[in-house]
């Protein structure tokens, strides 16, 4: 297991400053807003990280834990092999941080929905006009305007990187088994922008019929 020098990213002789700003980064990192980062990382390990960053930040943070931690390390011979953007868990920071938006090279007038679509290079079998449609959108919809479209799954993978497992559990409304709500929208934008499909109306539509499914749910028994 890595020490929190390593979690962290940073060396021995950082100062706290540098120890908070680092932290402050890597939780936006590992967010569950950053919907880029979950093809990455299953929602276990992101848990995980997020756990492990923050124990990491209370012991190195605190000038007396650190110094107990720092006398521990040394007793067991330990050397932190942190890097600048070295290795961390799953994957590296600098591979992580360029899978998010830059945000101040993003004009503000654009939309994520937007940027995504300005980014994929548009495969030759689909319309260059959005699709508009009355029906409410649930997975059998989305199935169906795929298949019209003459888009195979794999397509779909290829043109958005959602998984096909995702892809699959999303057409057959397979709630339970579908990401935290930032993440399904993300997909969701992907997915309709692939189709040229109306974003806002398959993104609200599907959400829609997913809080409801959540509401049923019985909240878990207080101990």
């Amino acid at each position: 297991m890595n020490n929190y020098y390593d979690i962290l990213n940073v060396t021995p002789e950082a100062a706290r400053t540098e120890i908070i700003e680092t932290y402050q980064r890597l939780k936006k990192v590992f967010s569950e807003d950053q919907p880029a980062i979950y093809g990455l990382c299953s929602a276990e390990m992101l848990a995980e990280k997020i756990q492990e960053l923050d124990l990491a930040y209370q012991v190195l943070s605190d000038a007396t834990k650190r110094e107990s931690y720092d006398k521990e390390l040394k007793e067991r011979g330990i050397e932190p092999m942190t890097l600048k953007n070295g290795v961390i868990a799953f994957g590296t920071i600098r591979k992580i941080e360029e899978e998010q938006p830059k945000e101040k090279k993003i004009p503000a007038e654009q939309t994520p929905e937007k940027i995504h679509a300005a980014k994929k290079l548009e495969p030759a079998n689909k319309p260059a006009a959005t699709q508009s449609f009355e029906e409410k959108v649930n997975g059998a919809v989305l199935a169906r305007l795929r298949k019209e479209k003459k888009m195979s799954l794999e397509d779909l993978f290829e043109d958005t990187k959602i998984k096909i497992k995702t892809l699959e559990d999303i057409e057959n409304d397979i709630y339970e088994r579908l990401p935290a709500r930032p993440y399904l929208r993300g997909f969701l934008a992907a997915y309709a922008s692939s189709l040229k499909l109306e974003v806002n109306k398959v993104v609200n539509d599907y959400l829609g019929f997913f809080d409801e499914w959540k509401n049923t749910q019985k909240p878990p028994q207080q101990p």
